[in-house]
């Protein structure tokens, strides 16, 4: 569009033949190769998903699942990582890592009588810390498995849930959904939309996750977490109509129903909108 050529679209849909093709054209060259092949996304979506485990925190790395392994991370049993939770709400902060004066926000809000230990976010951009926009992963890969249930199998994936009768892109799907049902508040509501050791300033240069030793700050329970987990809840539950699995629908519907009832009688409209 940009340089006003042609542009010629090729339909494949006629070729019978599995196998890898190039597009020639007299004079100008050739593609790069590419397969026609039913399943020729298959290996990407493989590779890609297959991310997601290695991004994992509050578990370890271990084969037969992985060549790249490395010791648990971010796990209160083990003694390392230590929580502290506060009632301010990251929908309150004026900036989710810590500038323009969140960090009296936070702290001012400190409950250190409420021991909250939770794990079980995913690893973003290098370090070690959840975000609410996270919460799209499991989002996605739950709409995948509803467009095309039968394209997705238990095992197909090599994760430690692999083999427990669930697809695996359901199993990844969880692993967020779980994290935010066991990260609570005092009175129920979801909490952790932010969690990470920003606000402690200690140096971590050249330090291993499993070794860091930096106090994590939970953020306080809010009803745009809540409401955003009770829609990933109910979503779960409908993927799970299309396995027949009557017990995990009747579960996960309750959890759904029970964060919606949080969520509206403790929503804010003045200070809470999604980011």
């Amino acid at each position: 569009y940009l340089s006003m050529s042609d542009v010629w679209e090729c339909d494949f849909s006629g070729f019978s033949q599995h196998g890898d093709y190039i597009v020639c054209v007299e004079d100008m060259g050739v593609s790069y190769p590419f397969k026609i092949h039913p399943n020729v996304y298959k290996e990407l979506y493989y590779q890609v998903t297959r991310q997601l485990y290695h991004q994992r925190t509050g578990m370890a790395l271990e084969q037969p699942y992985t060549e790249w392994t490395r010791p648990r991370t971010l796990h209160h049993a083990d003694g390392m990582v230590k929580l502290q939770y506060t009632a301010s709400k990251w929908t309150d902060w004026q900036n989710p890592n810590r500038e323009n004066g969140t960090r009296y926000e936070v702290y001012g809000k400190l409950l250190p009588d409420f021991q909250l230990k939770t794990w079980g976010w995913y690893m973003d951009a290098g370090d070690w810390d959840g975000y609410y926009s996270h919460l799209r992963v499991p989002r996605l890969l739950m709409t995948a498995f509803e467009l095309a249930p039968e394209n997705f199998a238990d095992g197909d994936l090599n994760i430690p849930e692999s083999g427990n009768g669930i697809p695996d892109i359901l199993d990844e799907a969880r692993f967020l959904i779980d994290y935010l049902d066991r990260t609570r508040g005092p009175s129920g509501g979801i909490a952790g939309a932010r969690i990470h050791p920003d606000f402690e300033q200690k140096p971590v240069d050249k330090i291993p996750s499993w070794e860091d030793e930096r106090i994590w700050t939970i953020s306080g329970e809010d009803a745009v977490t809540t409401y955003t987990f009770a829609g990933l809840s109910a979503q779960l539950a409908h993927t799970f109509k299309h396995l027949d699995k009557t017990d995990s629908v009747i579960k996960w519907m309750q959890k759904a129903q029970e964060a919606y009832t949080w969520a509206e009688n403790n929503s804010d409209p003045d200070t809470e909108s999604l980011r």
